[in-house]
């Protein structure tokens, strides 16, 4: 009941997208066996590669990597961006994180009972980047955006436009340990410039 959109499906009709409920819901829940610190990376550089069908299949895919014998496990979540966003996340994690806790017999992973609470991303962006300001950056990168538009179109009129041919891809992950002590400071700094993760690590 808290997240009636993962058991939705997108309905195109005449340019328009519809939420639709999915009938005979199967969720996208997969357990596997952990084999290894590594394996995570493996399923999540398929998952990279793997589009939604997002007509026929849940908006979402989850696959949860679990080895009785280990103390660590990895959830792999694939989330469509038309349902993504930063409070019903966290909270889906947070819940995801009870279930997968509850397959551990006597090895649970402490979790709050309490859902998160998570302020909108808009409220770290720096002033320049909020109100009045945001609006006119928005306006001047889709007038950006429009010009670009119009110089393509002007430049390849009447020529040939060769087709683009997609070809199957396998993205990659590069996994770096930064030390702790560095965590910790590029925290602090994020925190006290109200910067968002993806602006620290750009």
């Amino acid at each position: 009941d808290h997240h009636p959109f993962l058991s939705a499906s997108l309905l195109v009709e005449q340019s328009h997208y519809y939420f639709v409920n999915l009938v005979d819901l199967v969720l996208p829940f997969h357990v596997l066996p952990r084999w290894n610190d590594g394996h995570w990376v493996d399923i999540a550089e398929v998952e990279l590669g793997n589009r939604i069908n997002t007509s026929m299949d849940p908006l979402f895919r989850c696959t949860y990597l679990y080895d009785a014998t280990h103390e660590r496990a990895e959830i792999i979540l694939t989330i469509h961006l038309t349902i993504a966003d930063s409070a019903s996340t966290a909270r889906l994690m947070h819940e995801f994180l009870k279930i997968c806790a509850s397959l551990r017999d006597e090895k649970t992973v402490p979790v709050s009972g309490r859902t998160p609470h998570t302020d909108s991303v808009e409220t770290r962006f720096p002033a320049k980047f909020r109100g009045l300001q945001l609006g006119l950056r928005t306006l001047r990168y889709a007038f950006t955006q429009l010009a670009d538009e119009i110089s393509y179109r002007m430049q390849t009129r009447e020529k040939r436009v060769p087709p683009l041919q997609p070809k199957p891809t396998r993205g990659h992950i590069h996994c770096i340990q930064l030390p702790e002590d560095l965590v910790d400071e590029l925290s602090r700094r994020a925190r006290l410039e109200k910067l968002t993760l993806d602006s620290v690590l750009n």
